[in-house]
């Protein structure tokens, strides 16, 4: 169900927008990619990752094998694909606070790539997992999120969970296979069926589309548990990230920053706080390399920012476009905490990403577009913070069946800036699509008759880049237009067309014995006019 008033109060405190703004343009720094790679839900380092997020401003990443269906459950009594679908909510939330883009190499509940317990072998998790499909998956993810760094978060040694050594011995193949234009991936088959036929399209594009991860880091230290622990010590240190310091701003730890995404992995009783001076660093170990050996930070050898990708390309006229998009960005960053300056500044980086896409026609050019791309998202949201516009939605009942029609609630307060025209509106789809199932009128949204229930095991999580019904937040100056996408409070649920609830749900009947009978209510059933039947084997009778 949607947010009740303290609830909404609870969650707007939480939220002030000085640290949101802050926040925010942390990540325009720069456009390295780094991503995580894992077997299960909370198998993230979390506090690394805050501080690669938010001190560094790289852009972040993680790839989850399955959904940890296996694990425990501190909180309920799901388990199995139930759990899955608890932890997947439980994983967005996590990566929520991180500006974490999450990716699933299981894609439905009934995936080969199953959390099905402890395994001793990577190579025993695998030949349970399929292994050719999980490679595919696996370079598929690489293939459309281009990371230039890959690091597992366990080692494949003896003593580790099987699951853990599979995505580790997989993140090896992955740096050879995901560049070899010859290894074809046949996505469609993966896809949801509602989704945008443009979509689809980019989708099988960037499947196919080669790509080298330039670094491979490892771990260099043990991945200790209750359960396991590694038998052999970790590689030698190349690198270490310095937990030292904290964030200028909230004064959190990236210790404590990072616990504060392990408090929503409920299931498995993750969140403690750190004291000062127990925070760790995080050594590295530089597996493999295509940009030279030099390992005295994590970006040697790659482009750090659009100024260090202006010296790597041959084009005059986007190479100093790229310049611009650096200054640009440079001085959005530099304008805090002025809001009025933020919000020139912005829209000024936003122009100038805009006039450089347009030069990226080149297909050596793709990889360029998409960061480019990306730092749009990202200032997307930085204007609708300085700006002052804050939106929340909701409808009445976030469960849905095919042919429901909903009023939408949208709260949504004005820019205060000046000259900046603000426009919010509801929309369908993120994406422009005539394939939804969605509807929208004025403020009233309609389910189709023809929709079918919401996959619980979504294959992406993209922060400012919410799936769905969405409510468009488009913000204007001097003809530069830029959106931000504000999700519902609480995700829309597609339920079934019919349903019925029987109780009670299993009746054990012991067979060497004459069986009685025994009732079968229906105790609720949709649509409520529905006439219900039983069938059932030739032996047993209905009355």
């Amino acid at each position: 169900m949607s947010f009740d008033d303290r609830q909404r109060l609870d969650e707007d405190k939480r939220q002030p927008r000085i640290v949101q703004l802050h926040l925010a343009l942390a990540r325009l720094r720069s456009c390295v990619t780094f991503m995580h790679s894992g077997a299960h839900p909370d198998d993230e380092v979390s506090s690394m990752m805050a501080a690669l997020s938010y001190r560094d401003g790289f852009d972040i990443s993680y790839a989850c094998a399955n959904r940890g269906e296996g694990g425990q459950n501190d909180i309920g009594t799901e388990s199995h694909a139930t759990l899955g679908t608890v932890r997947t909510a439980e994983m967005e939330a996590a990566a929520r606070v991180l500006d974490l883009r999450l990716y699933w190499l299981s894609t439905h509940q009934n995936d080969s790539i199953f959390d099905f317990g402890f395994s001793k072998s990577g190579e025993e998790t695998l030949r349970s997992w399929n292994r050719e499909r999980t490679l595919k998956r696996f370079v598929s993810i690489v293939r459309r999120e281009q990371p230039d760094i890959l690091c597992p978060t366990f080692l494949d040694v003896p003593g580790q969970h099987g699951h853990h050594r599979a995505m580790t011995l997989l993140a090896h193949e992955v740096m050879e296979y995901a560049a070899n234009p010859d290894y074809q991936i046949d996505e469609m088959a993966e896809l949801c069926e509602q989704m945008p036929h443009s979509e689809k399209e980019h989708r099988e594009l960037m499947a196919n589309t080669p790509w080298q991860i330039a670094k491979l880091y490892l771990p260099a230290f043990g991945g200790g548990g209750a359960a396991y622990d590694d038998d052999e010590p970790p590689p030698p240190q190349t690198l270490c990230i310095s937990a030292a310091g904290s964030d200028p701003i909230t004064g959190w730890s990236w210790e404590n920053l990072g616990q504060q995404s392990r408090r929503f992995h409920l299931t498995q009783g993750m969140g403690r706080w750190v004291k000062h001076a127990d925070e760790r660093n995080w050594p590295l170990h530089l597996a493999m390399s295509f940009v030279g050996e030099n390992d005295d930070k994590l970006e040697a050898g790659l482009a750090y920012d659009f100024s260090q990708w202006a010296e790597r390309i041959d084009d005059i006229a986007l190479a100093a476009r790229l310049r611009h998009v650096h200054e640009a960005l440079t001085q959005t960053i530099d304008g805090f905490p002025n809001f009025n300056v933020v919000t020139d500044n912005g829209f000024v980086a936003v122009a100038t990403i805009d006039e450089t896409i347009a030069l990226c026609t080149k297909q050596q050019y793709l990889t360029l577009k998409q960061r480019l791309l990306r730092k749009k998202v990202q200032l997307g949201r930085v204007l609708a913070i300085a700006c002052g516009t804050k939106t929340h939605v909701w409808c009445e009942n976030t469960f849905w069946r095919p042919g429901q029609r909903q009023k939408i609630i949208i709260d949504s307060s004005p820019t205060d800036q000046q000259n900046v025209d603000h426009d919010v509106r509801l929309v369908a789809s993120r994406l422009e699509s005539h394939n939804t199932c969605w509807s929208v009128h004025d403020n009233e949204l309609t389910l189709d008759y023809t929709a079918t229930p919401r996959n619980p095991y979504p294959d992406t999580w993209f922060p400012g880049e919410p799936s769905g019904p969405v409510v468009q937040l488009t913000l204007t100056r001097d003809s530069i237009t830029v959106h931000h996408y504000q999700p519902f409070e609480t995700p829309l649920v597609v339920l079934s067309a019919t349903s019925a609830v029987i109780q009670p749900e299993a009746v054990l009947v012991n067979l060497t014995q004459p069986v009685s009978a025994f009732n079968i209510s229906v105790i609720q059933c949709y649509p409520t006019f529905a006439t219900p039947s039983i069938d059932v084997a030739d032996n047993w009778l209905v009355s």
